[in-house]
């Protein structure tokens, strides 16, 4: 599985959201999701292939700089709850609604451990 992070100076964070959303990530250790997050069912997103995270980290490198890494997982989601604004989650709110698309390749797990950068 890969993750894909954005880095903000030497932190390693999240790349799809900010704010009350967020998860500074540390290389070789179990991250999870904030808990009013997890509490509503939404975990972290990883992709299953490398070729799925480098379409999406190409888009996003047009407003970050991202970094793709791969990463060992726990608890994988089976039926994964609606997506939701990117926006209104950095405020800590959660609106969900079928309108909203998860991205192409993801599945949610309970948390992940950050293990080698693949490409910068």
């Amino acid at each position: 599985m890969y993750k894909i992070i954005k880095k903000d100076g030497k932190q390693l964070c999240s790349s799809w959201v900010t704010g009350e959303a967020q998860v500074t990530y540390v290389k070789g250790k179990w991250m999870k999701a904030p808990e009013w997050l997890a509490g509503l069912g939404y975990h972290l997103l990883v992709y299953k292939t490398l070729e799925e995270a480098v379409e999406d980290c190409l888009m996003l490198n047009f407003m970050c700089s991202c970094e793709i890494w791969k990463c060992r997982v726990k608890g994988i989601i089976k039926n994964m709850p609606p997506a939701g604004s990117t926006d209104k989650l950095a405020h800590g709110h959660l609106y969900a609604a079928n309108f909203y698309r998860w991205p192409v390749g993801t599945v949610m797990v309970q948390s992940l451990k950050l293990t080698k950068k693949v490409l910068v």
